[in-house]
């Protein structure tokens, strides 16, 4: 555009208009004399700056089969072009979503990369390395004495083994009775002054891997009982 009156000359051009231009402006007075004066503009193409690329956060590293995973990346353009992304988590699967959540389904490394492209089909990309591990299965307790279903008398041994470490908790008829803290091992507990009768006694382990049981059936039996009925206490005779 040309304003007349200031003699301001405005023009933007387009990408596609890259080139050489000679401008020539002419000035004429009110009684017909002018002059004029050419100029060289020169248009470039301009320059495109590749996005910087990085990858902020994976959470959780190292993750665990069948758990969600967050991927956050970094990304400037100083351009301010459009971006794509494309993350790629090396098993054959993608996304598109600027910071997605992905679920592994097997245990391995993965090589994960990050590619964004701008507008100007610019690429940047970055890679970050994650450990997926197979789930730590929960810990498991087995009574291995006395067996199931026994009997005796109301004081009672049992001894237990346990697969991982955690807290221990014994159980006499669901009340418990004694908690403690022991790593993998076989260990062994006495029941005392049991009531006569059935009891169930139980072992819990807990850590944060989960928790599991084992029980017995236990009876307390009576003690015997002798009763002397002849001769009388501090009796004498012959």
């Amino acid at each position: 555009s040309f304003d007349k009156n200031t003699g301001l000359f405005k023009w933007t051009p387009k990408t596609s208009q890259a080139g050489e231009y000679q401008i020539q402006f002419i000035v004429y007075d009110n009684k017909g004399a002018k002059d004029s004066q050419t100029i060289t503009i020169t248009v470039l193409v301009p320059q495109n700056h590749p996005p910087q690329v990085s990858i902020a956060s994976i959470e959780p590293n190292p993750a665990i089969v069948g758990q969600p995973v967050s991927f956050n990346g970094s990304v400037t353009d100083e351009d301010g072009d459009t971006l794509t992304y494309r993350w790629d988590f090396g098993d054959g699967n993608t996304s598109e979503q600027p910071n997605p959540s992905f679920t592994f389904e097997k245990a391995g490394t993965y090589n994960v990369q990050l590619t964004v492209t701008d507008t100007g089909n610019s690429t940047s990309n970055a890679l970050v390395t994650i450990t997926v591990n197979n789930p730590i299965p929960s810990p498991e307790v087995t009574i291995t004495s006395p067996a199931n279903n026994s009997s005796g008398p109301p004081d009672v041994a049992i001894t237990y083994t346990i697969d991982q470490g955690g807290v221990i908790r014994l159980y006499d008829n669901e009340t418990n009775v004694y908690t403690t803290g022991n790593n993998a091992g076989t260990y062994t507990y006495t029941y005392t002054n049991l009531s006569t009768g059935q009891h169930t006694l139980k072992v819990e382990i807990s850590n944060p891997n989960g928790t599991s049981e084992s029980s017995i059936t236990y009876t307390v039996i009576p003690s015997p009982e002798v009763t002397i009925t002849s001769p009388a206490n501090n009796s004498s005779g012959p």
